[in-house]
């Protein structure tokens, strides 16, 4: 996957935590990204630098097959 392709939630309308509206980001923005558990995955914890040039954390639960989701985290964003 190329770096200038960007990673888009739903809108989280009044959600604060994620400031509302529309959440989007470019791959190339995450400076860091990890799984935890690698075990039992459960959650991802990724930073970008698009929302503020310091970093913003987010994480999100994972819902789906987190060995899946690992791989392609690996394949569009590399080891982090």
């Amino acid at each position: 996957g190329s770096s200038d392709e960007s990673v888009s939630t739903a809108s989280s309308g009044e959600n604060m935590l994620q400031g509302g509206g529309e959440n989007k980001w470019s791959l190339k923005s995450v400076t860091n990204w990890e799984m935890w558990w690698p075990g039992f995955p459960i959650l991802v914890y990724f930073k970008e630098n698009q929302t503020k040039s310091d970093g913003q954390p987010h994480f999100f639960p994972i819902i789906m097959d987190g060995k899946k989701l690992y791989e392609q985290m690996l394949a569009k964003m590399g080891p982090r």
